[in-house]
């Protein structure tokens, strides 16, 4: 037995009997049978047979769990501790390091971060070719990225070839895949709801205008192309405009109404050239007026001018030569900044047309003479059409300025607009261009500043109210004494002493702001009855002043050790002295703990 490690404590017992031995590896007591140990050949001690045996279970756990670890993924970085144990371990595909429970390694296919990022992917291949199916069931080709179900999804629409962005939820849900086709389909509805386009372009030509194409109808508010039917030119007119009376022709229309450019007077058209911005100009302008000039000014020279006894035929034969010209591909780059005096959409670039291509033109149009001749003019009614001017008269002199708006030029209508009144003069106009402000019996005549004044009497009018007003006399004009009842101080200024002058000052400003007269007081001392101290604000001292501020009664007691005492708490059965405010010390802390708290004031008693 001692051969086989363990020690008999006791004498044999028998063969197959427990005999109580030690171990001489782990000193524990054990009972083995001898038949068993020797005969048999198995251990005697059943602690180290266990212990071998779990050891031998682990190492074969540590092999089978190190090579699932290797064949799920997963790298460990330290070292094996059990079956039950939690073992760090780092994702090789995701790089997440984390403690995972060995065990759980049997049941797990893969990291569990991989395992949602691979059946996310699954999921959005799955919803990609399902939206893949919903588009081309309405007639758009994906070509952006596909995010999601309920993410926008770009494309391209097959009818009409415009980029859509939508996501296929919504389009499944029954919402159109492309905004412009959505678009083209309610503006067709609406067109065919009011008018056809048949009854559109009918409507067009009883105004004067031919358009294009018919079936190019937009709707009732967008352009349609065509020709005026009077005189040729091309015109974009909506049918909304021509139905509420506006011409379609703007050339034709410009020569039936009122307007700044006289159309029924004698004009120029001139062709100019502008070698800094490379560009040629036409244009138009009446012959007693000086557009011609502005245009020199702003570094255009002038090529050729030809006159016209009518202002509508120039206007005629500039709209025909600018549409030939601009037909013919000739570019126009001049913006308005380049041309403050405006103009510049007359304009075309040098290098594309010849000027004697352009001289020929305007002699053929002048050949030609197609233009239409105005309605008003061919009956006799109208011979010349005056400039349109102000309408308002002003003591008995109509205004001779260009007309703005309402029948009045700017100035009239901005005195209309602010005032009411056309004629408001919100500043008088004087003419003198020398002060006339007679002072010592002498005419100032100094050159006028403001308000017909010089600086120096605009400055006494604007500061005192009066012209002639000296905030200190000469040394001579000084009297030496105020002026003011029986006050013998020196004179400070305005013949009063400072005093004086002071209590001037403030009565001049309180009247200028409109506040009321200051309250007058009979005595200069407190009105508290007992108090002998000089009064500062409203009658009061400056201590009785306080607690009138504070406590709304210039009687009020104040907090402190200074408040007068009344010898008893005024609270029922309380024998204490009071310490404020008519209480004791604890219940004056009640009381500020009962008005947060909204209850009865105890002061009430007081009454």
């Amino acid at each position: 037995m001692t051969e086989r490690g363990v020690s008999p404590l006791v004498p044999y017992p028998g063969s197959n009997e427990n005999w109580k031995c030690r171990c001489l590896t782990c000193k524990e007591i054990v009972y083995p049978r001898y038949d068993t140990v020797v005969n048999r050949g198995n251990g005697g001690c059943d602690f180290c047979a266990k212990r071998v045996a779990a050891a031998t279970r682990s190492a074969e756990a540590e092999i089978k769990y190190l090579a699932l670890a290797a064949e799920l993924g997963f790298e460990p970085k330290a070292k094996y501790p059990g079956a039950q144990g939690d073992w760090l371990l780092r994702c090789k595909t995701c790089g997440e390091t984390k403690l995972r429970r060995t065990l759980g390694l049997s049941q797990a296919r893969s990291c569990g971060t991989c395992g949602r990022a691979r059946r996310a992917a699954e999921k959005l291949a799955a919803d990609k070719v399902k939206a893949d199916k919903v588009f081309e069931k309405h007639k758009v080709r994906p070509t952006g990225e596909f995010k999601g179900w309920r993410k926008t999804y770009s494309g391209v629409c097959l009818v009409c070839a415009s980029p859509t962005k939508s996501s296929p939820a919504r389009i499944e849900s029954g919402a159109q895949a492309c905004f412009m086709c959505s678009r083209t389909v309610g503006g067709k509805k609406r067109r065919d709801s009011t008018h056809a386009p048949e009854e559109a372009a009918q409507i067009m030509l009883d105004a004067g205008c031919k358009v294009n194409e018919v079936n190019a109808y937009s709707g009732v508010g967008k352009a349609w192309p065509g020709r005026c039917t009077s005189c040729g030119l091309k015109t974009n007119t909506s049918l909304g405009n021509v139905k509420n009376g506006h011409g379609p022709c703007k050339p034709c229309a410009m020569a039936e109404t009122d307007s700044s450019f006289d159309y029924f007077g004698s004009a120029l058209l001139y062709f100019l050239e502008n070698e800094k911005l490379n560009h040629y100009k036409i244009g138009i302008m009446g012959s007693e007026t000086k557009r011609l000039r502005e245009h020199v000014s702003r570094g255009w020279s002038v090529i050729e001018t030809w006159d016209f006894d009518y202002g509508y035929e120039a206007n005629y034969v500039e709209q025909y030569c600018l549409e030939a010209i601009y037909d013919s591909g000739v570019p126009n780059k001049v913006g308005k900044k380049d041309m403050p005096q405006g103009g510049h959409k007359e304009t075309f670039k040098r290098g594309y047309i010849e000027r004697e291509a352009v001289f020929l033109l305007v002699l053929i149009e002048i050949e030609k003479q197609r233009w239409p001749i105005p309605k008003v003019f061919a009956s006799g009614k109208k011979t010349k059409k005056p400039r349109r001017a102000c309408e308002v008269v002003e003591d008995g002199v109509a205004c001779s300025e260009r007309y703005s708006a309402k029948g009045c030029c700017r100035r009239h209508y901005l005195a209309l607009r602010i005032h009411g009144d056309p004629t408001f003069r919100i500043r008088e106009v004087f003419t003198n261009t020398t002060c006339e402000v007679a002072e010592n019996g002498e005419i100032c005549g100094l050159v006028v500043s403001r308000k017909g004044m010089c600086s120096v009497h605009y400055y006494r009018d604007y500061e005192y109210g009066d012209p002639l007003a000296m905030k200190r006399p000469t040394p001579k004009e000084r009297t030496g004494a105020c002026s003011q009842g029986k006050c013998k101080e020196e004179d400070y200024s305005l013949g009063l002493c400072k005093f004086h002058y002071n209590a001037q000052h403030r009565e001049r400003t309180r009247k200028a702001a409109g506040k009321p007269e200051p309250i007058k007081y009979e005595s200069d001392y407190c009105k508290v009855e007992g108090c002998d101290k000089p009064r500062t604000s409203l009658g009061y001292c400056h201590n009785h002043y306080g607690l009138f501020q504070k406590y709304g009664d210039p009687l009020g007691s104040p907090r402190g050790s200074n408040a007068p005492k009344i010898g008893k708490c005024i609270v029922a059965k309380c024998e204490k002295k009071d310490d404020s405010k008519g209480l004791c010390s604890q219940h004056y802390s009640r009381e500020y703990k009962r008005q947060r708290k909204g209850k009865p004031s105890l002061l009430e008693a007081r009454d």
